[in-house]
């Protein structure tokens, strides 16, 4: 219970109340959009954070005791806040995107979430180096990268939360079944890792089409 109190406050009481449009937005000059709109991943980024905000609000309604459904429904929240924060970007800046049809929800809300979570632990991997060397690289203006941190450092949060999320639920279970919640665990992390291989293929094919595109005009 201690625990379980620990994990909800921390995550409650770090929650950033930024809203995406009032955010200092720079002026960019001519080269630094077409580097924005040349970037291939921008279909696959709206659309995943569309999708992961929908199935993490609608697993918070379910959720347990009423502190954790409530750090849960602040993840659904700041979820949802990303895909606006992109919508914004693309908005100000003019980059065309086509994130395609909404998907239904899946019926196992609870593997959803958890699934969701490990593929954030993949995204960040990559995500955070990547931010990194754009920052160190100055390929995009620092004034850009910190009107994109609160993102950085959401993720963060929602990967710690997740690890303590984890272990809370496993703890729940009996003793003799809490190796069966750790191959569940692996098993839905592999699921992510094949998510988002499939995204990097979906990526790759569309940086192709672009790129044909390009050298047919």
């Amino acid at each position: 219970d201690a625990h379980l109190r620990m994990l909800c406050r921390e995550f409650i009481d770090t929650h950033d109340p930024f809203e995406p449009e009032k955010l200092p937005w720079p002026d960019l000059d001519a080269a630094s959009v077409a580097k924005l709109r040349g970037l291939p991943f921008w279909d696959e980024a709206i659309r995943t954070e569309r999708r992961t905000g929908a199935k993490v609000t609608a697993y918070a309604a379910e959720e347990s005791p009423p502190l954790l459904r409530e750090a849960v429904a602040l993840q659904g929240y700041e979820e949802t806040r990303h895909a606006a924060l992109l919508d914004t970007l693309i908005r100000r800046y003019d980059i065309s995107v086509d994130p395609g049809p909404e998907q239904p929800l899946p019926t196992n809300l609870e593997a959803a979430f958890m699934r969701t979570g490990y593929g954030e632990c993949i995204d960040s991997f990559f995500a955070f180096g990547m931010f990194a060397l754009a920052r160190e690289t100055e390929f995009l203006p620092s004034a850009l990268l910190n009107v994109l941190e609160p993102i950085v450092q959401e993720e963060v949060r929602h990967i710690l939360f997740l690890v303590n999320w984890v272990a809370y639920k496993r703890q729940q279970r009996p003793a003799p079944l809490r190796p069966l919640y750790r191959l569940r665990c692996l098993a839905s992390f592999a699921g992510a890792a094949s998510d988002r291989a499939r995204s990097a293929g979906n990526v790759a094919r569309g940086a192709g089409g672009d790129a044909k595109s390009t050298s047919a005009s």
